[in-house]
């Protein structure tokens, strides 16, 4: 819609197809083996959204090696993943997907994410629950309110904090 050239890789078909139909350039195909083909310094952005919990530990630091490869300099990595830290994701949400192996917690995504060469990398927090849904400060009149207000925030992070994150990180 941007007038911005992009392709994708999905490895269901169905979801490719899904996604051609849209107008897309989705191709069925691996992630890792997509990344090893393409020429060095030749992407502006590489994307990877809801991918690392589904990979081992040595696939995602693969993916992330062929990604630094991929992206020409100043590049842009965006790296998406379910929040662990909001404990019905954690706990429970996560794991209703057979394909996922693991959930990644966001510093070490971003641990790792600057270890493999990358720069200026962040988390960001993204799809958080609405004000209905939170414990607000008033909800524990029992306790006092500098005491309520921090427990509400904790209560609120954990309960009703993001239910996904980015880690945003530029290539040298």
């Amino acid at each position: 819609e941007q007038g911005i050239e992009a392709s994708g890789v999905d490895t269901s078909e169905r979801a490719a197809k899904a996604a051609r139909r849209r107008g897309l350039e989705v191709r069925n195909r691996d992630a890792l083996e997509h990344l090893a083909r393409l020429d060095p310094d030749s992407v502006a952005v590489v994307t990877a959204f809801h991918l690392v919990e589904r990979l081992t530990t040595p696939a995602l630091l693969e993916l992330l090696d062929r990604a630094f490869v991929a992206l020409r300099p100043g590049g842009l990595l965006i790296v998406s993943a379910s929040n662990p830290t909001a404990l019905d994701v954690g706990a429970a949400e996560i794991w209703l997907d057979p394909a996922r192996r693991r959930p990644v917690h966001p510093q070490l995504l971003e641990l790792v994410v600057l270890g493999r060469g990358f720069a200026e990398a962040e988390v960001r927090w993204l799809r958080p629950l609405g004000a209905e849904q939170q414990v607000h400060p008033e909800d524990l009149s029992a306790v006092e309110s500098d005491r309520a207000e921090a427990l509400a925030e904790r209560l609120n992070q954990a309960l009703a904090g993001p239910r996904a994150y980015a880690v945003l990180a530029r290539k040298p």
